[in-house]
């Protein structure tokens, strides 16, 4: 463990060196220094409104993610359990999983607001993902055992706490752990296409506008750390359910 650790210090040096290596041939403008940018992640740090601007693109997040978890669930179990409705609902998760999130950011900047659009494409991205995942954990079901259950008269109620519910909630968690982990990621890129105010998403298109390169990374730092966050949470939270 030690030995991992220290090998990934020693990758961030050597990035560290090349990235400071290259920045003496290009201009501040096209590649800052690593310095310019603590300075600059410094600078935003300290701003009064920081963590303002934090909270309302975590709660587009947020608000997000709890649509796609409640509504991609039940949707999931109903698709599991009633072969009809799955053979209704399949080709339209297929259809909202292959076509490409830009295509739905365009889509969404005719139909909403544009603060309403982060939001509106994190459903989009994640809410196939619990549905796959559940109603497939669901047909996946040893069949042996429900027959078992029938034959012997075992409530349905019992049946989906003993029988389904297990292998449910395997494949809840997996969808949860990716959903996360996406998400803050999906959500700040559109923020940033939509141009929705108050949000990280708003920064970096000023910095964008301004051509401040040092603030669009050290934005993207802040993201990444967010985003590590998040997934550590999700983890933390995973490894006491399981």
């Amino acid at each position: 463990m030690k030995k991992y650790t220290l090998n990934k210090f020693i990758v961030m040096l050597i990035v560290l060196f090349i990235w400071q290596l290259a920045s003496f041939f290009y201009n501040e403008i096209v590649l800052p220094s690593p310095l310019n940018v603590i300075y600059s992640l410094r600078d935003i740090l300290i701003k009064e409104n920081f963590i303002t601007i934090i909270g309302y693109s975590f709660m587009r997040t947020l608000i997000g993610l709890l649509f796609a978890i409640s509504f991609g669930t039940v949707i999931g179990l109903f698709s599991g359990l009633n072969e009809k409705f799955n053979s209704y609902i399949s080709p339209i998760v297929i259809f909202i999983q292959s076509m490409p999130i830009i295509s739905w950011i365009i889509l969404a900047l005719i139909w909403f607001d544009n603060n309403f659009i982060p939001i509106f494409i994190l459903i989009i991205a994640t809410i196939p993902i619990f549905i796959l995942n559940i109603s497939t954990a669901i047909l996946n079901t040893d069949k042996n055992l429900i027959e078992m259950a029938n034959i012997y008269k075992v409530s349905k109620k019992k049946i989906m706490k003993n029988i389904y519910l297990p292998t449910i909630k395997s494949n809840f968690f997996s969808s949860l752990k990716i959903g996360s982990g996406q998400g803050f990621k999906i959500s700040i890129m559109a923020e940033i296409i939509a141009r929705s105010q108050n949000g990280i998403g708003e920064k970096m298109n000023w910095a964008w506008i301004n051509i401040e390169t040092s603030d669009i990374i050290a934005w993207s730092l802040i993201i990444v750390f967010i985003s590590f966050f998040f997934e550590f949470i999700i983890n933390l939270f995973l490894e006491k359910k399981l």
